[in-house]
């Protein structure tokens, strides 16, 4: 297992946390990209997920460590075929330019929950980080302003947005979804992604009152 670290404080301290995961994945053959930031308080220097000095009743970070890894086995193929809570990923980075596209966990089951943080009240942490790292995102770069002008992708990725209930597809992807792990308590879980090739969306059904609001062109 090969780590790479960007941190933000050079005098920060977190070895453990690669300990931490070469004791819990020591076979792993996996090449694991983790970002580390320090909080400005360093507890989580000095905790090391032990002590708890945040607060919460488990350590955010051990808990996006262990679905990390259990999200590995999601990053072996191009071809991701699953049902869309719905949900899609609009990006910032780069703006204008951004990358958008769907996000799409490996089963066809009712994942509707997947992405409704209204109905996440009396989960456990492990749940809601369940959730979220089970999402394959599938990126598209778009200019902000140029939507009709994106193709087809943005097209089916429009779609899916319009749906009101899980939507099957077909995620093609330019190369395996490359797994990204911020070590930060304050930051929400995401799963692995990759650009996309092509994307097939099954037919939905759209909420009519969002159809026609999106179809109103006065």
């Amino acid at each position: 297992m090969t780590f790479y670290q960007t941190h933000t404080d050079k005098n920060s301290q977190d070895t453990w946390l690669h300990e931490l995961l070469k004791n819990i994945s020591p076979n792993q053959n996996e090449t694991l990209t983790v970002t580390a930031k320090t909080s400005k308080s360093g507890l989580c220097v000095v905790c090391k997920g032990s002590r708890l000095l945040c607060g919460k009743t488990r350590c955010p970070i051990l808990v996006k460590v262990n679905y990390f890894l259990k999200s590995v086995p999601l990053m072996q193929s191009e071809d991701i075929s699953g049902a869309s809570p719905p949900s899609v990923f609009v990006g910032r980075i780069g703006y204008p330019y951004v990358y958008a596209g769907p996000l799409v966990p490996p089963v066809h089951e009712d994942t509707s929950l997947y992405d409704l943080p209204e109905f996440w009240f009396g989960k456990t942490i492990d749940d809601i980080v369940g959730f979220r790292s089970m999402l394959i995102r599938g990126k598209h770069r778009v200019h902000v302003r140029k939507f009709e002008e994106a193709g087809k992708i943005i097209e089916k990725t429009r779609e899916l947005a319009l749906a009101v209930n899980p939507v099957d597809v077909e995620l093609m992807l330019k190369k395996k979804p490359r797994g990204f792990l911020l070590l930060d308590d304050e930051v929400q879980p995401f799963g692995p992604s990759a650009p996309i090739r092509d994307l097939i969306v099954s037919n939905a059904r759209w909420d009519h009152q969002i159809e026609q609001a999106y179809s109103d062109t006065d």
